[in-house]
């Protein structure tokens, strides 16, 4: 059986239970009140460090009208299930992360926590080319991430107040101590350093 076979309605109803009608490709489903309400999750606390593994990752072109074009790493942290409790089953964050020399920090952080060998930054003058990871060799990988600041979004919860979202910037192999996610960055994150081939 095809799928379109599979999701065809019949006369008297779909494939869920529900009333026939409508546009053939309609699925009617029954919903309780509760089924529409939006997720809750507890806000994150500044400073708190999150264990994730990477669900997903993907490089696309930035949309900004100043880097338009350039290749940005999308990747999306799914909370590990011993922190579902505390942070909510099945939450996932996305991380942007730009792959051009002057805006790489995102990435070296990433790349540093997963570890990856990250090359020594340059000296003045010199420059380097750094192999970007691909996605295969992300999906899996776990890391802590600390939230850094709380940003309003620009939608609202089922009671219109504005919803907040965390914003992570600092990144660690998953450990219980763990040293600063920062060394080096600086070096990174100045100048033209061709920081990806």
């Amino acid at each position: 059986m095809s799928n379109d076979d599979f999701m065809k309605t019949t006369d008297e109803e779909n494939l869920l239970g529900g009333a026939a009608g409508g546009d053939g490709d309609d699925i009617v489903l029954d919903l309780s009140g509760d089924d529409l309400k939006t997720t809750k999750f507890p806000l994150i606390p500044i400073g708190t460090w999150v264990k994730f593994s990477i669900y997903e990752a993907e490089v696309k072109p930035s949309k900004s009208q100043k880097n338009e074009g350039k290749p940005v790493y999308h990747i999306t942290l799914k909370v590990l299930p011993q922190e579902e409790a505390k942070w909510g089953s099945g939450r996932r964050f996305t991380i942007y992360a730009p792959l051009w020399s002057g805006a790489f920090f995102t990435a070296f952080k990433v790349f540093k926590a997963l570890g990856f060998d990250i090359p020594k930054p340059p000296k003045e003058g010199e420059r380097i080319n750094f192999r970007v990871p691909g996605p295969n060799k992300l999906y899996g990988k776990t890391l802590e991430a600390r939230v850094t600041k709380h940003e309003q979004g620009n939608t609202t919860d089922d009671e219109g107040n504005p919803r907040l979202f965390e914003r992570f910037e600092a990144f660690r192999a998953v450990t219980d101590g763990g040293p600063n996610d920062s060394d080096g960055l600086d070096e990174f994150a100045s100048g033209d350093g061709g920081l990806f081939s």
